[in-house]
């Protein structure tokens, strides 16, 4: 980091010049005490020589309110000493050092104001409406639907034992092996051979610098230098496996075994509450089964009620046998929907 001269406008003509002039070249009017420094255009930048680095800021005189530097005990313009009191460069808050605020119409920042508040009323309505509508529209709501009818169905399934042909990769209980033969059970990959391919990485390298100016209120600003970066490509190569797929054998058996297939069953049902099963004489359980034997198998059985709403919409909804033989026709439910529904 190196220090660079900075500048001074002078207020009375208007000139400007390297902040080491002390004086104006034109009318000679001195740095005065709300003089500020202003840092050059980075390519114009002029540094300052070694020697004459300095970081302390400058220092006001009390009496003739004109600047002077760190190094100086007495004022360069009037001769006052320099006192322990004396204000410096950032000390200095002088009102008629502060920019002039920037003034509007007061009647077109006015209305500008009331369009704002009406735009910001009108869009609180349109959002409080939108939220209305919402709760109300999604808000279930109560609806009346009467019994109409009853419906059931009980099944008795039929099973008949059967001799199957089957394969595995092993034998279950039971089973008599046909045949056995050697068949691919499954594959493992394996590295056939390896193939360079490429890619692009992305890596930060310098690109230039931004540079800042730091004031220090003595006409030298320190150049700061943060250095700037951008993304770029580089061909990255690598080798990557290629595989292929081996088959791996093993026996596969094939074999004959009996197992109870389901081949009928005995249905009823009826839009009534007489229920019942069918009529069925078969055993439910047989020890040393025979091919074509048959069994009673699984039962299942499900009850209906047909509801009919305020609308005439019909519906239908399933029940467990002690609910269902507890509702009677012309009962009414209560249920939640959506208003959509």
């Amino acid at each position: 980091m190196a220090n660079v001269w900075g500048y001074w406008k002078c207020p009375s003509c208007g000139k400007v010049l390297r902040a080491d002039k002390k004086y104006c070249t034109s009318c000679g009017n001195p740095v005065e005490k709300d003089t500020r420094f202003f840092p050059p255009d980075p390519d114009n930048a002029e540094y300052v020589d070694a020697l004459q680095e300095n970081s302390v800021e400058n220092w006001i005189c009390d009496y003739c309110r004109v600047q002077n530097s760190s190094k100086d005990l007495y004022c360069g313009s009037c001769g006052a000493p320099r006192s322990s009191d004396s204000k410096r460069y950032f000390d200095n808050d002088d009102p008629a050092m502060e920019e002039e605020p920037i003034r509007v119409n007061p009647s077109a920042s006015n209305k500008g104001k009331t369009h704002g508040w009406l735009r910001k009323v009108i869009l609180a309505i349109v959002v409080g409406i939108c939220i209305l509508f919402g709760i109300w529209f999604f808000t279930p709501v109560e609806r009346d639907s009467y019994v109409d009818g009853f419906y059931w169905e009980r099944s008795i399934a039929v099973e008949t034992y059967t001799l199957c042909h089957e394969s595995d990769w092993s034998v279950p209980s039971g089973g008599t092996v046909t045949s056995t033969k050697l068949e691919v059970h499954h594959y493992d990959k394996v590295i056939d051979h390896y193939e360079t391919k490429s890619k692009k990485v992305p890596k930060k390298v310098e690109d230039g610098y931004t540079i800042t100016y730091k004031d220090l209120g003595n006409g030298q600003f320190e150049e700061i230098k943060k250095p700037k970066y951008k993304t770029v490509y580089e061909t990255s190569y690598y080798e990557e496996p290629v595989y292929r797929s081996v088959p791996v054998k093993q026996t596969k058996y094939y074999y004959d075994i009996g197992r109870w297939k389901k081949t009928d069953s005995i249905d009823t049902s009826g839009n009534d509450k007489t229920v019942y099963f069918g009529e069925c004489t078969l055993e439910t359980s047989v020890s040393n089964p025979n091919y074509g034997d048959k069994r009673q198998a699984e039962r299942t059985e499900h009850y209906y009620v047909l509801y009919k709403d305020q609308n005439n919409n019909e519906s239908k909804k399933e029940y467990d046998y002690s609910e269902w033989q507890n509702l009677k026709a012309e009962d009414k439910i209560t249920y939640k929907a959506f208003r959509c529904a």
